[in-house]
């Protein structure tokens, strides 16, 4: 028995210490008006950058920490797919009901998308 307790305490210890430092890899900064992207080793993520609020508009930007959603630019994203924003700045425009309106400018072309509300968290 106590072998058990013992067991379900370094579980509930491992989840609870994986969630303490496990990083959120869109913040929003709404005193700079800056969004970034960053690697998560911690977790996989895909997060759509879309044309219009509209989960079926054209999607302009693709984040992921995934090899096979990024090499090679698979959905053929306007402004690419990535692992983060470091080579670019993500500027916050505003929120739009479930959605945070955004502007990026990658390699010389500047474009308007939206992210879903829920893939983005408020520093």
């Amino acid at each position: 028995m106590k072998q058990i307790i013992t067991s379900v305490f370094f579980i509930g210890f491992f989840f609870a210490a994986n969630q303490v430092f496990a990083q959120d890899p869109i913040m929003l900064n709404k005193t700079d008006k800056e969004i970034y992207v960053q690697m998560s080793m911690d977790q996989d993520f895909t997060t759509y950058g879309y044309e219009k609020a509209d989960k079926s508009s054209t999607i302009i930007i693709c984040f992921s920490s995934m090899t096979a959603n990024v090499e090679g630019n698979p959905k053929k994203c306007k402004l690419g797919s990535h692992y983060t924003s470091e080579e670019f700045s993500i500027s916050y425009l505003g929120t739009e009901g479930n959605w945070i309106k955004a502007e990026a400018k990658v390699n010389g072309e500047a474009s308007v998308f939206y992210l879903e509300k829920s893939a983005v968290v408020e520093e």
